[in-house]
Order: structure tokens, then sequence, then C-alpha cells
């Protein structure tokens, strides 16, 4: 058991989780990375990126490389399992996954959020082939671009979207046309195209399109946390996210979260980057303090 004890264990392996161990490594701390998919999997899936600095434009899948070559250069311990619950003990934590155990002082969450599907027929076959679910990360690839818009919470996206886009099909809203939004009462019933997405199908009409964003909310990826919170009321917020402090710290002593599963609007690579970058310092100056 004695190589599954560390300083800081870190759940998830985005760009948040691997900042995070980049920063602690570095600063010679104890520390170890615990993720049920591929590092990264998820920028993996976009199309492109023009928003994150020092790449002018990148595929997702360039970017996520980038990030698995500098976190296994880092020569961080790496474990591929799925966290299910975190027990308390007197000096440490039991992280549980489906196969053991994993103890540590500290824990970093960065399990980032799932976003909710439609449903629609080819929606998984168009993800991040003219489908986005991320107007902000995505929005500037459309410019003057003819692009659909469907889900429960798009009121924020249409107004991003509305001065980049040439036109802006709206389903499932019964309102009037105006500017350059026309609006459709038909829900989308199937996406298609070859390789891109081309075309809205509804029950009425095929639609030409470059793009659809799909906003229907998210689910952050807390549901191993389910029995901190009845302990420690407040750990999440109503809709799953997690509570943190200035420091990035929540109620529960040592246990910290950063990056998109916290409660905390924005959702981006940088800004997932940037919590990580300081909620590590605070960790470290934490285990600076205790052994000295």
């Amino acid at each position: 058991m004695n190589s599954l004890k560390f300083d800081c264990l870190i759940i998830g392996a985005g760009p948040s989780g691997i900042t995070g161990g980049i920063y602690l490594q570095n600063a010679k701390i104890n520390v170890a990375i615990v993720e049920k998919s591929a590092p990264s999997s998820k920028i993996a899936t976009l199309n492109e990126i023009n928003n994150y600095l020092g790449e002018k434009s990148i595929k997702g899948i360039d970017l996520a490389m980038k990030f698995q070559e500098q976190l296994f250069s880092a020569n961080i311990p790496y474990f591929s399992d799925e966290v299910i619950d975190i027990k308390e003990h007197q000096e440490h934590f039991e992280v549980v996954t489906n196969t053991t155990s994993y103890l540590s002082k500290y824990v970093l969450i960065s399990t980032g959020i799932i976003n909710k599907k439609l449903g629609i027929l080819n929606e998984d076959k168009f993800f991040g082939q003219g489908i986005s679910y991320c107007s902000v990360c995505d929005g500037a690839l459309y410019k003057d671009k003819v692009i659909a818009l469907a889900g429960k919470t798009i009121n924020n996206d249409l107004k991003y979207l509305q001065p980049i886009a040439k036109t802006i099909h709206v389903f499932g809203k019964k309102q009037k046309n105006h500017d350059n939004v026309i609006f459709h009462e038909e829900e989308i019933t199937e996406f298609l195209g070859k390789f891109f997405l081309q075309q809205i199908k509804t029950s009425k009409e095929i639609i030409d399109v470059d793009g659809c964003f799909i906003n229907n909310g998210v689910i952050p990826g807390t549901s191993f946390l389910k029995n901190l919170n009845e302990k420690y009321p407040g750990l999440l917020s109503d809709k799953g996210f997690i509570n943190v402090d200035s420091n990035y710290e929540t109620n529960i002593k040592k246990i910290y979260a950063v990056g998109d599963a916290i409660n905390y609007p924005v959702k981006q690579i940088s800004f997932a980057s940037g919590t990580a970058c300081a909620a590590s310092h605070n960790i470290i100056s934490s285990i600076k303090k205790e052994t000295k």
C-alpha cells in the first residue's frame, strides 16, 4: 500500500488536473492523478480552438496531445480508474475507485462537466464536425455563416452568437423573427451531412446550415461526492457543482476543487488551468507549513 499513499491526489486529467499535477510535481510534492478516461479526452473531441493563448488556431486533438505529452514527460504517477467515493480518516482521505483505494493528505478535484445531449439522430456523429456545445469556444468559427441553435438554455448563446453569425435558426421556440434570427416552433428530428453537418431536419422541412450550437445544460462530474455532501451540506450546489472559497478549498479542509466542476459560470480551458494554478500554490503552501 505504500505506493498508493500520496501528499496530494488529483481526480481528473483535463487541463485543470494536468496543470495542477505539473505545479505540484515541480514543487517536489508527492502527487498522482486518477482519471477514468484518457487525459484531455474532452478537448480531443473539439474540432478547432482559437481562443487559447499561444495557439492562434489548433485542432482539439492536437492540443490534447500536447497536454498529454507534457503530462507524461513530467513522470507524474497516473492511474486509469473511476473514483466512486471519498472517505475520511484521521490523517488522510481514502479515494475509493472501482478497483482499489488511494490514500492522500490532500485531494484536488478536477472532474469537469458533461454536456446534456438532445438525443437527436446523428448528434454524436457530428459532434466536433459542425455540432458544438460551447458558443464561447467555437462561435468565432462561424462568422457570417448560417447556424442553428437548440436546447433548453440557449438565451445567452443567442445573445453571444447574434453579432457573429449571418443567420441563426432557433428551434423549439415560438417567437417572432427579428434581425438575423429565425424561430422555428418545431424541434430538430435529425442532423444530416456526409462528413460534416450540412442540414437540419424537422417535421416540416430541411434547412441548410454550417453548424449547430446545443445548450441543453450540463452535468458536473461530482456524483462520487454524494456521501461527503450528506455529511458536509453545502459541499455541492443545488445543481451539483462544487462550492469553493477564494483559495479553491471546499468546506472540507484539504479538499480543493478547480475547473469546470466548481460553482462558477465560466467553463473554458484557460479558466480551468488558471484555477488549478492558484489551488496548487495554496496546497503547496499548506504542505510546506506542515513540514516546517
